[in-house]
């Protein structure tokens, strides 16, 4: 099988034989080793991500140790990324968002400094604006490629993200049936055709055991398909070889 899945969470495993690659991202400090132990088990399908979620900033009390131990566990895998990571502005994360920006910011920077991918969580305005700022202040700081993960923001912040990162960092749009399955189909039609071809990611997002995973994966591929006019083979191998060239696999 050529499907793979651009955002998995440590709960959600094992992951079905069905699936040929898989990123497998943390949600913060506590999540790495058993990432770690993952990876190490299945180094031709799992492939590592490590980093603090938005949601769970609060727990990194010492940020510049932090950030040591981050670079340490990033370089023990010459094929992780960094995730998963970002802003979310939502009315329920508001009250942490200055923490939350100095934190990623940070991770953000280190991804650069290691060229490595990101997959990232964006949502609301504000994260969108103030990434956007960030980005025209530090120009020469990009990753070489981003996962806009299960974005659900509007048809122009995803023309802002992707217009801010400009033409050095491959911006790829991950779409999921746990979240991009909630918003109006003519929504998530528009977020898909507005992205080429081959900038387009299937996940599940998955954080528990899910007896419908390959099918929800399926059901995305044929979402793609729908937009794209592939037939689902075309989209499952399509975004495979998008999955290899975001994470940065060998081909």
């Amino acid at each position: 099988m050529f499907l793979t899945d651009s955002h998995i969470h440590l709960k959600a495993l094992p992951i079905s034989a069905d699936v040929s690659k898989a990123l497998l991202v943390s949600i913060d400090r506590s999540e790495w080793d058993m990432v770690c132990d993952f990876a190490k088990k299945s180094p031709s399908c799992i492939i590592p991500a490590f980093g603090t979620h938005p949601w769970f900033v609060s727990k990194v009390s010492q940020r510049e140790e932090y950030l040591k131990q981050l670079w340490f566990y990033v370089q023990s895998f010459p094929n992780s990324l960094l995730g998963e990571i970002g802003l979310d502005s939502s009315k329920r994360h508001l009250n942490s968002f200055a923490l939350q920006e100095e934190l990623f910011f940070d991770q953000f920077k280190l991804a650069n400094q290691l060229r490595r991918p990101i997959s990232l969580h964006v949502v609301g305005e504000v994260s969108v604006s103030s990434l956007c700022q960030f980005l025209r202040a530090f120009p020469l700081c990009r990753p070489p490629s981003i996962s806009l993960h299960s974005f659900t923001g509007s048809l122009t912040q995803l023309r802002q993200l992707r217009n801010a990162f400009g033409e050095d960092t491959n911006v790829f749009l991950g779409v999921s049936q746990r979240l991009s399955g909630r918003l109006p189909l003519a929504k998530l039609h528009r977020l898909i055709l507005e992205m080429p071809d081959n900038r387009i990611l299937i996940e599940s997002d998955d954080e528990a055991c899910n007896q419908t995973y390959i099918s929800d994966l399926e059901s995305v591929a044929g979402i793609l398909s729908n937009c794209k006019n592939w037939d689902l083979a075309q989209s499952i191998i399509n975004t495979h070889n998008n999955f290899l060239e975001f994470a940065l696999c060998p081909q």
